[in-house]
């Protein structure tokens, strides 16, 4: 599959993770699809990079875009907190930093789900270490909503069974594709 990297971030991701935007007469607009014939860029679902994108100056988005693509991460945000909600007495779940990041040296974590406003560092430290060890990544909403869920400090949750993992990505495509 072919990859293309987030004009904000520099992240590089599989083409249709990321959101596409395309120039049409003079105008950058959401290309859901990715059909449109036409010089353009890509934007990963991290919130930081669509804030990053709305104060651009080189690159002018209209904010009726930028309203669709924060749709589709609010939709995103909630399946994921859903998906959470259901999975919070799971055996299969390992919350915390210095958990999350073991479990993944391990390889037992397949997926983590990191809020948008954790320290940079450690995002940095999680993309590192995502990479490495193959493990995907969603970023959601804020920190206080993982700690709404599961009633305790939490700055990440990692999840261990794959098929669960599957499932979780095959429902957030499927959000994707009917907004």
């Amino acid at each position: 599959m072919p990859e293309r990297m987030c004009m904000i971030c520099k992240k590089r991701s599989e083409k249709q993770n990321l959101f596409r935007f395309s120039s049409v007469d003079g105008r950058y607009l959401y290309d859901k699809k990715q059909k449109i014939q036409s010089r353009g860029f890509y934007l990963c679902d991290n919130p930081a990079c669509l804030n990053a994108l709305s104060k651009h100056k080189k690159v002018k988005v209209e904010a009726d875009e930028l309203i669709k693509i924060l749709n589709v991460l609010k939709k995103k945000n909630k399946d994921i907190l859903d998906i959470l909600k259901t999975m919070r007495g799971s055996e299969n779940l390992v919350y915390g930093m210095e958990e999350n990041m073991e479990a993944m040296k391990k390889g037992r974590v397949k997926l983590i789900v990191v809020p948008a406003d954790i320290k940079k560092n450690h995002m940095i430290e999680l993309e590192t270490l995502c990479e490495r060890h193959k493990v995907k990544k969603i970023v959601t909403g804020k920190r206080e909503d993982l700690e709404k869920i599961f009633e305790r400090n939490l700055n990440i949750v990692g999840i261990m069974n794959k098929r669960a993992v599957e499932g979780i990505m095959k429902k957030l495509e499927v959000t994707n594709e009917s907004t």
